[in-house]
């Protein structure tokens, strides 16, 4: 598939969680957390919705998140709330595995 890809109908809810993406990075704003399957930890995302348009990092998973879902991180219970659950657009801009940098091995001599 070429990148950017075509806009994608998608649905996104949202969450609040504050804690450790699947990836290990901390949630914060600009997360999203996706579907393997659909868009895999690392890929780049423009997400077209009200009041949170613009570019996305999947860095997390969600049990819920199944197909064509994103779940958006929103600092704050009742703006995640609010936001419910909505039809949105989705390019992806890269599609692109995030790897985990090894950590370096410890020399004990």
């Amino acid at each position: 598939m070429p990148y950017p890809s075509a806009t994608l109908d998608f649905e996104a809810t949202a969450y609040c969680d504050i804690g450790i993406t699947k990836s290990g990075v901390p949630t914060a704003p600009g997360i999203v957390a996706g579907d393997p399957e659909f868009l895999p930890l690392g890929s780049w995302i423009h997400l077209e919705a009200p009041g949170y348009t613009g570019i996305y990092r999947v860095m997390d998973t969600g049990r819920l998140v199944k197909g064509k879902i994103v779940d958006i991180f929103i600092p704050g219970y009742q703006t995640a709330i609010e936001f419910g659950r909505q039809k949105v657009k989705v390019t992806i801009l890269k599609h692109a595995p995030f790897r985990r940098k090894a950590a370096p091995l410890l020399n004990l001599e």
